[in-house]
Order: structure tokens, then C-alpha cells, then sequence
């Protein structure tokens, strides 16, 4: 988990006790000027898997000044 969470920025930790979720969930720390990850590619060896990802608790963002935190 570690792995693929610095590959979508600075790993945090994991989620625990994990017999509460149905899927792998992990915090991470992404820069939000730069973008949201894209979907990444898993591969073991010659099985791949295209894994969305889905985003909890981001920051409103101001449709008129674009700055977050700004309502």
C-alpha cells in the first residue's frame, strides 16, 4: 500500500482495522494546484488492472477566484 500511495503523492498511512471496508483505503497527500491522479495500472505479472480511485474529504474550491478554502 505504501508503494502505490507514493506514487499518487506523500503516503500518510492506512486505513485499519480493515475487516470494516470493502477495499483497500489509504491517505495520501496530493498538491491540489497540480491535479487530482489519474486512474493507475496495476501489474502482476500477466495480470493488469486499471484502478480508479476515489477521493474523500477534498476541499471546496471557489468557481469564481478558484482559491480553496474560498466560498
Amino acid at each position: 500500500m505504501k508503494f502505490i500511495g507514493s506514487t499518487l503523492g506523500k503516503y500518510i498511512d492506512k486505513a485499519d482495522p480493515k475487516e470494516h471496508y470493502s477495499c483497500a483505503r489509504i491517505c495520501v497527500e496530493v498538491d491540489l494546484e497540480v491535479g487530482l491522479p489519474k486512474p493507475i495500472k496495476l501489474t502482476v505479472r500477466e495480470w493488469a488492472y486499471i484502478q480508479w480511485k476515489d477521493y474523500e474529504k477534498l476541499p471546496f474550491k471557489c468557481r469564481e477566484y478558484h482559491d480553496y478554502g474560498h466560498f
